[in-house]
């Protein structure tokens, strides 16, 4: 949904190739960021999980 919205914006905005180029960029690597924090909160969260339930009581 995110690149839709880039991509309506860019086809409206009065903006310059290399200023375009730098949006795609910014949204690429904010995605790639965005997918990261994702994955590592969902493995810190199943490494917690797995933790707690593998100890001895």
């Amino acid at each position: 949904m995110g690149s839709v919205i880039t991509a309506v914006l860019m086809v409206f905005a009065n903006a310059t190739t290399n200023e375009l180029a730098q949006i795609v960029g910014l949204f690429l690597v904010l995605s790639d960021a965005v997918v990261a924090l994702g994955l590592g909160v969902e493995r810190a969260l199943k490494m917690g999980f797995t933790r707690n339930r593998l100890r001895p009581r």
